[in-house]
């Protein structure tokens, strides 16, 4: 899981090594101690406090999805392992080991096995959401996973052959001539099956998503690419808080901007229309009104939250707050003044 296109940073004294590396192949260079990080503040920050007492070996600048990262070596109690840093100071993932993952998420590994071995595992952020990224080695190849915290299977590697006909064919269309990357059969933990698809265009990468009756649901696009209607409202939203993904999809004709970005470490979501107007805001639940909690208390006593949605349709303003209880998932729509619709 590790990324290509890396220099290295390391500075011993006041003087900085930069060396290619290719991919699959150690870098040969001593590693050399660093007084000091060469990379911006927020990840300096973040390095340092992931390091505490341990060993910074080496620090990378690298790209990662189009974008700069850092990626650093570290060592503390004599176990080494690698971190990645975005420019901002998110951390994006972390080396772990099988051995410390939760027993929960231990088991779900063990059952993927067949007979393979646990190659690399992180800890990630995927896009403001945590979780665990499992490499799976066969004789015959390796395949990525991704666990929930809890240990449940949210997403497993796939071969384009394996997916459905119709899958195959909109996959295809979608390629032309560009690269496939991967492919991840998502929604395993609802059973609401989609194929995540990352290709390669202009050497960029290019998500998009495909459900099992071939259907195309949802492709990525840059923010330089939007109309300059949704393009200004979204710039205006999210200001200089780290977009994580934007993805343009259709329902009944009407095409919509669904846009995920960081704001103090944690994931929002927003969704804009093509005419510019927004149309959905994640929104903390801590910040909705009081009478929109109450009704979420009487309605679904002792259910844990899982996200908050403010919609904005026409002049009407409600809510659409999404629990947990009992093992089910719920939605309840509240409008401003805590009245149920």
């Amino acid at each position: 899981m590790r990324r290509t296109f890396a220099f290295v940073l390391a500075v011993a004294g006041a003087f900085a090594v930069f060396a290619p590396s290719v991919v699959g192949a150690p870098f040969e260079e001593a590693k050399l101690a660093v007084p000091q990080i060469q990379a911006p503040p927020p990840v300096k920050e973040t390095i340092l406090k992931e390091l505490g007492t341990g060993e910074l070996d080496e620090v990378r600048r690298t790209k990662e999805d189009g974008e700069t990262v850092y990626e650093a070596d570290i060592t503390k109690n004599e176990v080494s392992r690698t971190i990645t840093v975005a420019t901002d100071g998110t951390l994006l993932n972390r080396e772990m080991f099988f051995n410390e993952l939760p027993a929960a998420a231990q088991r779900t590994v063990t059952g993927l096995l067949r007979g393979g071995k646990v190659g690399e595992v992180f800890w990630g952020d995927e896009g403001g959401d945590h979780v665990y990224w499992v490499e799976v080695e066969w004789p015959s190849g390796k395949r990525n996973y991704t666990l929930a915290l809890d240990g449940t299977l949210l997403a497993a590697q796939v071969n384009l052959e394996e997916t459905p006909e119709p899958v195959q064919k909109t996959i295809r269309e979608q390629l032309g001539k560009n690269k496939l990357s991967d492919i991840d059969q998502a929604g395993l933990d609802t059973g609401e099956t989609r194929y995540d698809v990352t290709m390669l265009k202009n050497n960029k990468p290019r998500f998009f998503s495909v459900g099992p009756d071939g259907a195309l649901l949802a492709t990525q696009v840059y923010l330089g690419e939007m109309p300059p209607a949704p393009q200004k409202t979204l710039r205006q939203l999210v200001g200089d808080r780290r977009l994580a993904l934007i993805e343009r999809w259709e329902d009944e004709g009407e095409v919509y901007f669904e846009a995920s970005y960081i704001s103090a470490g944690i994931k929002r979501t927003c969704i804009v229309t093509q005419a510019g107007k927004l149309a959905s805001l994640e929104t903390p639940y801590a910040e909705i009104p009081g009478a929109v909690q109450r009704t979420v208390r009487e309605k679904a006593p002792g259910a844990s939250v899982l996200k908050v949605e403010k919609i904005f349709d026409g002049p009407v303003v409600y809510y659409e707050v999404h629990v947990r209880q009992g093992g089910r998932k719920l939605t309840l729509e509240i409008g401003e003044d805590g009245k149920p619709r």
